[in-house]
């Protein structure tokens, strides 16, 4: 049920809502559980939505929030979706988030 919600408020329209959603994200200390979840989303979003800005912005304000989150442990997640991105060479795999904030 958390997860619905914190992954509709950050794609929503809402300027408020999205707003809210990346702050939980950011600040919440237990999502540690889902952060798996979070990762999957992120990798389908942007490989579905290569040309739609407004869910590529959506998810790499997700995928700050979730770095800058100092409760979970993303370095697993983060290394093995470089690794992927690397050797499938998918558009994504230069992304400046992923290697600016580790």
């Amino acid at each position: 049920m958390y997860y619905e919600r914190i992954t509709s408020a950050v794609l929503s329209q809402e300027e408020v809502l999205r707003a809210t959603g990346i702050s939980s994200l950011q600040n919440d200390p237990g999502l540690h559980q889902l952060l798996p979840y979070f990762v999957q989303l992120v990798a389908e979003k942007v490989t579905q939505n290569t040309r739609n800005l407004a869910v590529l912005e959506s998810m790499m304000a997700m995928v700050r929030a979730l770095l800058n989150n100092d409760n979970l442990f993303v370095e697993p997640y983060v290394s093995c979706y470089r690794i992927v991105a690397l050797w499938t060479r998918r558009p994504w795999a230069n992304a400046r988030i992923l290697t600016s904030s580790l």
